[in-house]
């Protein structure tokens, strides 16, 4: 299912999915459900994709979709800019120390 599923998703030798290498049975077993599981190598891919057309300054990543201290960090990594709304998302971004300019 290209295009739908995370990039690094592959079939195990057992026929389970797996994503970043990770057995996502082995995921819930550990941790529960249900359980967000985030590919960075996807999330990078557009991400980079959106910026490389648009250029990095254009590009803002919006927080109501899923904002925690990792996805800042990564964000300013890219160089890309971050979306809040709330206080609670501005409090992440601050505790991830993204710029706030």
């Amino acid at each position: 299912m290209p295009g739908v599923l995370p990039d690094t998703a592959s079939v195990s030798r057992e026929g389970r999915l797996s994503i970043g290498g990770c057995d996502v049975v082995e995921l819930a077993d550990n941790f529960g459900t249900p359980l967000i599981v985030f590919d960075r190598a996807t999330f990078e891919n557009r991400a980079l994709a959106f910026a490389s057309e648009l250029g990095p300054e254009h590009v803002f990543y919006a927080g109501k979709a899923f904002c925690c201290v990792a996805v800042c960090e990564l964000l300013k990594e890219l160089g890309l800019g971050l979306d809040v709304c709330t206080g609670g998302e501005l409090a992440t971004a601050i505790a991830a120390e993204f710029p706030l300019d």
